[in-house]
């Protein structure tokens, strides 16, 4: 990976010269080898969209304010973008202006955070901001954005700035919280309740007894997706034996 991105030094012409010379395509770029949608001439690939390199930190978190319309945003913002080649998105300008698209400059603007801050990223492209600028787009107007950076014509997202706190100015920034599973939401509230009721000091208090009963608060859980059919099977053997004697017989069957 670490030779692709000098694939973006500039030599196109000088409107792409304010994003430090990185960014234009290079004419050895490399294309997928399989003709997805045609047999004919190869062509430059659309835009497509990792998460790779995907983190919630401090002030980039997603549990308040994302709903689920926020996320239809997001992703038909994704879809949208997915439609232009790496090529047609930086020499058109207006549609960069759509997307509010533009480099993060660490030295001189505004930013909240630190290129030594990202540690989802590995070092070769952490600390190598020639090759591998940074950039943000608008998820929808007014609604946030994507941070990360380019290899080839793949955006890596890293933020998911819903609240704008990278350019945080004089409103300074909104506190954010990493967004949980409902699993482990209810494994920190019961924690919660746990800690609390602990220093009750009543000596007839029901919610301290309560609690006492409680299972140990592990975290041993498997998220596994089924379908409507295998759903129903599975329901239909609940009928007739325990959870605990459907898991441990599949698993056994295939010792």
């Amino acid at each position: 990976m670490a030779n692709v991105g000098k694939k973006f030094k500039a030599n196109l012409n000088s409107d792409v010269s304010k994003y430090n010379g990185c960014l234009a395509p290079s004419k050895n770029i490399s294309y997928n080898q399989k003709n997805l949608v045609s047999s004919g001439t190869t062509k430059e690939p659309g835009l497509s969209f990792s998460f790779r390199y995907f983190s919630q930190e401090q002030n980039f978190g997603l549990r308040d304010g994302c709903d689920g319309s926020w996320f239809v945003s997001f992703l038909n913002g994704v879809r949208e973008l997915c439609c232009y080649t790496l090529s047609e998105f930086i020499t058109n300008k207006p549609l960069q202006n759509k997307f509010r698209f533009h480099p993060v400059n660490f030295s001189k603007d505004a930013v909240s955070i630190t290129r030594a801050s990202l540690k989802s990223i590995p070092e070769e492209i952490r600390d190598n901001d020639k090759e591998y600028p940074f950039f943000e787009l608008n998820v929808t107007t007014s609604r946030g954005r994507y941070f990360g950076f380019f290899d080839n014509s793949v955006f890596y997202v890293v933020y998911l700035d819903r609240h704008h706190n990278m350019y945080p100015m004089d409103r300074g920034i909104t506190r954010t919280f990493e967004c949980e599973s409902d699993f482990d939401s209810l494994l920190r509230k019961l924690r919660n309740i746990v800690s609390t009721s602990s220093k009750c000091s009543h000596a007839k208090c029901e919610i301290s007894s309560m609690v006492e009963k409680i299972p140990g608060l592990g975290t041993e859980i498997i998220y596994i997706a089924l379908d409507n059919e295998e759903l129903e099977m599975l329901f239909d053997l609940q009928t007739k034996h325990t959870w605990e004697e459907i898991f441990k017989q599949g698993m056994f069957n295939l010792l």
